[in-house]
């Protein structure tokens, strides 16, 4: 199985579906996305770690709020849940993941169009279109620090 794991390669569309519905089956590269394919245990895993990575990588590059860190711990607890549902079948993570997923929401309401929104700012300012199936992850938020600092001067 050959998936992304850095945001130089990461496709911001791949980015925003699994930042949206959770599903690491996004850094798995395909050359569509209409049919996610069933995944093992060990990959389960795998992507995981390579999401961990991906993650790291991007507060290493544009650094981080405590609000968007507080963002992550909550997701990644839902994450370790999922693939502990995955490798044991306990049916109670269920539960638990619900409630994570209910907090993360009440805590932190995302907009659904905010990446959307971002791109076509992005367009919009820099006079150039952006492809989400192949601009990465690393390009987008290098756009978005090029317009901040011609911003704020």
């Amino acid at each position: 199985m050959r998936y992304y794991n850095t945001i130089d390669t990461l496709p911001i569309f791949n980015y925003g579906k699994i930042s949206e519905l959770e599903d690491l089956r996004y850094l798995i590269i395909q050359p569509d996305y209409f049919e996610l394919p069933e995944i093992t245990e060990k990959e389960t895993a795998e992507l995981f770690n390579a999401w961990e990575h991906i993650n790291d990588e991007i507060i290493n590059y544009v650094g981080i709020s405590e609000d968007y860190k507080s963002i992550l711990r909550i997701k990644k607890a839902i994450a370790l849940m999922k693939v502990e549902l995955i490798t044991t079948g306990d049916k109670s993570l269920e539960t638990l993941i619900e409630l994570k997923q209910l907090e993360l929401k009440n805590s932190y309401p995302q907009k659904k169009n905010e990446l959307d929104e971002s791109i076509i700012y992005i367009e919009s300012v820099l006079k150039i279109p952006i492809d989400v199936m192949t601009c990465s992850v690393k390009k987008y938020f290098s756009y978005i620090k090029f317009i901040s600092k011609k911003t704020n001067g």
